[in-house]
């Protein structure tokens, strides 16, 4: 019931928390009162009151996937040296509450602390996990991905010597509005595909207002499958590559590419895409059916128990949670889908047709809170197999 992800964005709040100003490497830390929690006893832990030993500040969150698959490696650090001389603390800003429940339903060699958000604007993060080293003396030796603090590194640290890692610096110079392909409102038909654009992210987007709204879609630096991916509207449980996976490794930025498709509406940007895709490029696709192992949900005895209600297209998700107003079962079964919370593709047997008010939530780290969610909304699933549409990707010879 989880999806990896590269990394996590949060958003970004100002707060009258922490008026000092932004710590960078060699920076002394400030006084930051943090809230220890997983503890019978209320505590409470200053960070300049920690010197004396190494720490590791991890900043994280329950709902993001990258976080809680690195714990692992926390955990083994923390475990390589005692506490009095190095000290992990994984610090989110999320609900008491929230936080209590995860750590209940985990097991962790390290401590978990909660502060307010005004920590984002000290250690200036915007992606999560997000790592900052402090050496015994207080002052800041690193700022990284945790998966650069090994245990050499940390005992280096200790030893005094000089460390340098990787620097994470969460830039988003790039606007998101900013039209890169620099188009003309007044095209009405167009495919263009261009190779990776250096100092952007991986993004699509979809034009919901003025000259281009819902007759375009454009893609910034997505590889091969992903391209089809989004063409053909499927998720990746439903992609089988049929070639060597090297020939779309990630890591090479020569593998990735910008798509921009305008057409006189949004299916016929996606037919046109589809199309154009396969025109262009070495990998071919095709649909196919095939018998698979999916996860089909079906109602409940009792029935769906979301109110109906005449609002149309509103609704979001993430990791932990759907809501919506105005949501089809279409809209939450490409959720459970989307997200990968079964990691398998998932089937609707519901037999229910209109709109709804779906409010969804469960805590990724305890399966059964997420089978309480289910319930509470009327619905029950199970693996089985059905014949289903796939995306087929095939090596041109």
């Amino acid at each position: 019931m989880k999806k990896y992800l590269l990394s996590c964005i949060i958003s970004i709040c100002t707060t009258a928390y922490v008026l000092a100003q932004e710590v960078g490497i060699g920076g002394q830390v400030p006084s930051t009162q943090l809230e220890v929690l997983g503890t019978a006893n209320s505590q409470s832990l200053n960070l300049q009151n920690m010197q004396g030993k190494v720490i590791l500040l991890d900043f994280w969150a329950t709902w993001c996937s990258p976080c809680i698959g690195g714990m692992k490696h926390l955990d083994e650090l923390q475990s390589a040296f005692s506490k009095d001389k190095f000290q992990v603390v994984a610090i989110s800003d999320e609900k008491k509450a929230r936080l209590e429940r995860f750590i209940k339903n985990t097991s962790h060699q390290f401590t978990f602390a909660r502060a307010d958000d005004g920590l984002q604007s000290v250690f200036d993060y915007k992606v999560i996990p997000h790592s900052v080293l402090i050496n015994p003396q207080g002052k800041v030796v690193a700022i990284t991905s945790p998966k650069n603090v090994t245990k050499e590194v940390v005992q280096k640290v200790m030893d005094g010597k000089v460390i340098k890692l990787p620097l994470k610096k969460d830039s988003f110079s790039f606007n998101f509005e900013e039209d890169y392909f620099k188009a003309d409102p007044k095209t009405q038909s167009s495919f263009v595909l261009q190779p990776f654009m250096k100092g952007l992210p991986t993004f699509s987007k979809r034009y919901t207002k003025g000259g281009f709204k819902n007759r375009r879609l454009t893609v910034y630096n997505m590889n091969i499958p992903g391209l089809y991916r989004i063409a053909h509207k499927m998720t990746d449980t439903r992609v089988i590559l049929e070639f060597d996976k090297k020939l779309v490794a990630w890591k090479n930025p020569k593998n990735r590419y910008c798509m921009d498709v305008i057409a006189k509406d949004l299916e016929t940007v996606y037919k046109n895409a589809q199309k154009q895709l396969s025109a262009s490029l070495p990998i071919k696709a095709r649909i196919e059916k095939r018998k698979k192992t999916v996860v089909v949900i079906t109602q409940q005895e009792g029935g769906f128990k979301a109110k109906k209600t005449t609002e149309k297209g509103l609704f979001s998700g993430r990791g932990d949670s759907f809501k919506g107003k105005g949501a089809t079962l279409e809209n939450f079964r490409n959720y459970l889908e989307g997200f990968g919370i079964f990691g398998l593709p998932v089937v609707d047997e519901t037999g229910l047709t209109g709109t709804y008010d779906i409010q969804f939530s469960f805590d990724p780290e305890n399966p059964s809170s997420f089978k309480e969610a289910m319930k509470k909304l009327g619905l029950a699933y199970k693996k089985q197999e059905r014949e289903i549409k796939v995306l087929i990707l095939s090596q041109e010879k």
